[in-house]
């Protein structure tokens, strides 16, 4: 199952690229269903992340593709997926449009065991939304300059 998503932003690529790229460990400061994050280096291959997540949940993930050049970056998680996925994976872009804003891209790509095939258009909305969330608190924090207000909120509990 593939998810594609693109979203426009008004700020430079290079700014866009930073908080994605460069501070790849600190997804949990902006994004609500992350509570924490951290990395055991600075993004490259093989940059393992560890996500902590509501109810004393942790996914970690490892960097398989980094380019501060193109701006892309993929990775893979090696833990902490739920039991019905066999791989989930993800590709970041940022892409210049001019010189004041640009396009993300992500894409998540998640393989599933057999029994759990048919019933991927519910999985698919699932993700598709979780996907939607991530980028609208991106977009927000980038454009703003502030913390998404759902981050914020859960933060606060």
């Amino acid at each position: 199952m593939r998810i594609k998503l693109a979203i426009t932003v008004m700020v430079p690529a290079d700014q866009a690229w930073q908080l994605i790229g460069d501070e790849f460990h600190a997804i949990g400061n902006w994004v609500s269903a992350i509570e924490a994050s951290e990395a055991d280096s600075k993004p490259s291959i093989g940059t393992v992340r560890t996500c902590h997540l509501a109810g004393g949940k942790r996914a970690t993930e490892r960097v398989t593709q980094y380019s501060n050049d193109a701006k892309t970056l993929s990775y893979v998680a090696t833990s902490g997926i739920p039991f019905w996925m066999l791989e989930a994976t993800n590709h970041w872009t940022v892409q210049p449009i001019n010189s004041e804003c640009c396009r993300i891209s992500i894409e998540p790509t998640i393989f599933l065991v057999w029994w759990v095939q048919p019933i991927t258009p519910l999985l698919r909305f699932g993700v598709s939304r979780m996907i939607n969330q991530t980028a609208e608190e991106l977009k927000y924090g980038l454009e703003t300059g502030k913390i998404h207000p759902r981050k914020v909120a859960m933060q606060s509990r």
